[in-house]
């Protein structure tokens, strides 16, 4: 879940112009080591969510923001084609 919020708010951002990209204010959570037992896995599971519901809330407005700059970037036919839109996605995970 943590993987692919972050992903879709990153694609959201993606623009032909660097001015509209930038995910310096929306960081996740980082996630904890694995859990070894049934409950341990549990308890991670029920913590990463509470976070995950935390952070969306504490950054809900920023999050609706970027994603209407995005539509309205997409009204104007300003999109990556594929290729460029998988290799800008690779960029922000290094």
């Amino acid at each position: 879940m943590h993987h692919i919020l972050q992903l879709l708010v990153k694609s959201a951002l993606i623009r032909n112009s660097e001015r509209y990209f930038s995910t310096s204010a929306l960081t996740l959570p980082r996630q904890r080591s694995h859990p070894q037992t049934v409950n341990e896995f549990v308890e991670h599971a029920v913590s990463m969510l509470h976070e995950q519901e935390v952070w969306l809330a504490q950054n809900r407005s920023e999050i609706a923001h970027r994603i209407e700059e995005g539509y309205a970037a997409a009204e104007r036919g300003e999109l990556l084609d594929h290729d460029a839109a998988r290799a800008r996605l690779a960029e922000l995970k290094h």
